[in-house]
């Protein structure tokens, strides 16, 4: 669309180039004259032979002058013979003329012989004037111009003075021809000739005062390249009027903003005499800016010389507005407007480079909010999402302009201090944050407190690079958070180790899923009576060289890895497999009891579940699940639903560990549940310590109020099981009636204890001793 708007505005050039031309017309005309002087002066007498010779002589020079070396494509045409038999350097070069060569038979319409060869059959005064013509090239391209003829006897034969003015491609619209039909087929119809390339020339004139595109052309003969013309558009655009933008130089809509970088390549253009686009900032007659889109071309006349420049202006500010948009948008966060981690490692990276050369330091702080997972599950996400903001505000209000605060993701803020001083100033800073960010967050109408928890570093003590220190400041939060969170810690070098160690620990344990290493444990569970009525299973990983691995040195990191999920779906397979076993030996009334993570919860407990009992035909009552305090009070509605679904599965429902945790009354007598696990915590000191014991007698009272059972955790001796057996504990459960040990064994230990009338125990007596543990 661009290169067409350019094309089509070389229409208006060509008058002034015929204008140009006239003087080079007249004079070949004197030339003539002065020839045919010369031919009369030789038939004079022999006494003035001498004085006409050189006469003659000085008319040979002003032929050369005036027909040889002029500008001015001009050669002579003999239609007697059809060929040029003479012509100057500049039709030579314009038309590829050659002297001598006969045109052949046929020649084709519209061609110049074919157009000379028309001229020459009319009368002198019918071509006086001149007439523009257009006809093809041996090249393929079609040429233009304004043939003058006249008529001239050359050697003694009549032949034709052709000049041709303005010679020039033929203009095109859309890549087709302009081209002069003929009205008739024996011969041009000039009236007809002259009414359509003047409705070429208004149909070209109007595109270009009709297009959306700014168009201004200027004038490159004249100091300062003035502006000669602007189109409508290009008024619209800039809000200047015609008449105030004709005579002054483009460079008045940049103002004082000259210093861009397409200033200077359309400079380069303007002196290496090419075409150039770019896109460069002007402002509007009423001082707003607006993006141009600028495509400037030179123009040439015949001989080469630039006379002119075509700019095309289109206004490009919306399309670059959201351009600058989408560049924001992949650098900043669209919740809280903070730089993203993108951006932040850039940042980053220039501010080691700025320290290596100051000699300074840089400190990054990586914060992590404490229990924000609980607001978003109680509250709602658009709760959440007003923390972040709120957090994010009181952020960017402690730093300084050259320092940066960043969203890193979900809960995660990174301050990054550039030049920091010393340690000192590095403290206050994480003060001063701690203590922004622990202030009460109105959260429709009722103030919610948070906590951060902080890991930092600094460069170049603890890094020496952008992601190095990250990773460490990343890793201080962590030990912040194992510490106890609301606290701050720096890096230290003994982190390394940990990180490598859990990192080969994650290594091993996605081996272990791959090879089946994890198996179970179980411990028997008795009433308060000394019958066997459950047992727990305990999940343990079979380690191929470290042999059978407790649950405390890896269930952690199954959370931090993500892996706990598939771990509690494993286990509760093979817990629904023991029993299916338990229910072949005739012990099927006992229940076994899993422990549920809060990840396996949260997502797919249900379906779990639903797939195990159905895979290997639990009864109603065979599985039960134990859910600690917090994890159904994160999100207590939730948990609800999830408890009477699996209720309705004949899953029962313990709490373990109650009484560590929070629960609210309120919520305890709505859960779906079956029993209370007293833990182990309150019944270690029992003999010792009366508040564990007012403790347990308030567990086992409430829960006899809500129609629940009790289950005492970690009974390790005779007193403590006395104690809780005469208060009323329903279960016992601990190291004093048996350790876990591998399912045989547990099986042998509930069948010793069962009644001696029990129907399957002189069956399984025998074979069952020998596995116990």
């Amino acid at each position: 669309m661009v290169t067409g708007a350019v094309t089509l505005l070389a229409g208006f050039l060509v008058g002034a180039l015929l204008r140009r031309n006239r003087v080079h017309v007249s004079q070949l005309e004197a030339a003539h004259r002065a020839l045919l002087e010369a031919d009369r002066a030789a038939a004079i007498g022999q006494g003035e032979l001498t004085q006409s010779r050189e006469r003659v002589k000085r008319m040979e020079g002003q032929q050369r002058t005036l027909f040889v070396d002029n500008p001015v494509p001009m050669w002579i045409h003999c239609p007697t013979k059809g060929c040029v038999v003479a012509a100057n350097v500049a039709a030579r070069a314009a038309f590829g003329l050659t002297e001598g060569v006969v045109s052949p038979e046929g020649t084709p319409a519209h061609s110049l012989a074919w157009v000379l060869d028309t001229l020459a059959a009319r009368r002198q005064e019918e071509r006086l004037g001149g007439e523009r013509w257009s006809f093809p090239m041996p090249d393929g391209r079609m040429l233009s111009a304004q043939l003058q003829v006249r008529d001239l006897e050359f050697g003694g034969v009549p032949c034709l003075l052709v000049t041709a003015v303005g010679a020039a491609d033929m203009l095109t619209v859309d890549s087709a021809p302009l081209r002069h039909e003929m009205a008739h087929e024996g011969g041009p119809n000039w009236d007809d000739e002259k009414r359509r390339f003047a409705t070429d020339l208004r149909l070209l004139r109007r595109a270009v005062e009709t297009t959306d595109s700014g168009i201004v052309i200027t004038d490159a003969t004249v100091a300062d390249h003035p502006i000669i013309y602007v189109n409508p558009a290009f008024e619209r655009i800039t809000g200047y009027a015609s008449d105030e933008l004709v005579g002054r130089n483009c460079r008045f809509l940049q103002g004082t903003d000259r210093e861009q970088a397409a200033v200077d390549a359309i400079r380069s253009a303007l002196q290496s005499e090419r075409d150039v686009r770019v896109t460069l900032r002007n402002y509007r007659r009423d001082g707003s800016l607006f993006w141009n889109d600028l495509h400037l071309t030179p123009l040439r006349a015949p001989d080469g010389v630039v006379t002119h420049h075509v700019a095309i202006v289109n206004d490009v500010t919306e399309q670059r507005h959201y351009e600058d948009q989408l560049a924001y948008r992949a650098t900043h966060d669209d919740l809280t407007g903070l730089p993203n981690r993108q951006l932040l490692l850039d940042r980053l990276e220039q501010a080691i480079r700025m320290a290596d050369r100051n000699g300074s330091s840089v400190a990054v702080m990586f914060i992590d909010l404490d229990d924000f997972k609980l607001i978003n599950d109680t509250l709602g996400h658009a709760a959440g999402d007003k923390v972040l903001r709120a957090v994010a505000s009181r952020l960017s209000g402690l730093v300084r302009d050259t320092d940066t605060v960043a969203r890193f993701g979900g809960d995660e803020f990174v301050v990054l201090l550039t030049e920091q001083g010393d340690a000192t100033a590095r403290n206050a800073v994480i003060e001063r944050v701690t203590h922004a960010i622990s202030q009460p967050i109105i959260i429709d109408g009722t103030a919610h407190a948070i906590t951060p928890s902080i890991g930092h570093a600094s460069y170049p003590e603890s890094g020496s690079s952008a992601d190095m220190l990250l990773m460490r400041s990343d890793m201080a939060m962590y030990q912040a958070k194992r510490l106890g969170r609301n606290r701050a810690v720096g890096y230290d070098a003994s982190f390394d180790a940990n990180t490598s160690e859990r990192l080969q620990l994650v290594k091993e344990l996605r081996e272990a899923f791959e090879n089946n290493e994890f198996v179970l444990a179980f411990q028997p569970v008795f009433h308060r009576d000394g019958r066997p009525v459950a047992m727990e299973a305990l999940v343990r990983w079979n380690h191929p060289e470290q042999g059978e691995i407790p649950p405390g040195r890896f269930i952690t990191v199954c959370e931090e890895s993500g892996m706990i999920g598939e771990l509690g779906r494993r286990v509760l397979t093979m817990a629904a497999q023991h029993h299916k076993r338990l229910s072949a030996l005739g012990l099927g009334e006992f229940r076994i009891a899993v422990n549920v993570s809060a990840a396996q919860f949260a997502e797919s407990l249900y379906e779990d579940v639903q797939q195990a009992m159905a895979t290997y035909g639990l009864r109603p009552g065979a599985l039960e699940l134990e859910l600690t305090e917090s994890m159904i009070m994160d999100n207590p509605e939730h948990a609800i639903a999830t408890m009477e679904a699996l209720t309705h599965l004949g899953v029962s429902i313990a709490v373990d560990d109650f009484g560590t945790g929070y629960s609210s009354l309120a919520y305890l007598k709505r859960l779906p549940i079956r029993r209370l696990k007293i833990d182990r915590s309150f019944v270690r000191d029992l003999a010792e310590n009366s508040s564990d014991r007012s403790i347990c007698q308030s567990v086992i009272a409430l829960a006899k109020a809500l129609e629940l059972e009790t289950v005492a955790e970690g009974v390790e001796t005779a007193a403590q099981r006395d104690w809780l057996a005469e208060h009323g504990v329903d279960e016992l459960q601990g190291y004093y009636l048996g350790r876990p040990t591998r399912f045989e064994g547990a099986v042998a230990l509930m069948v010793k204890a069962l009644p001696a009338d029990h129907p399957v125990v002189a069956r399984l007596t025998q074979p069952m001793a020998a596995g116990v543990a």
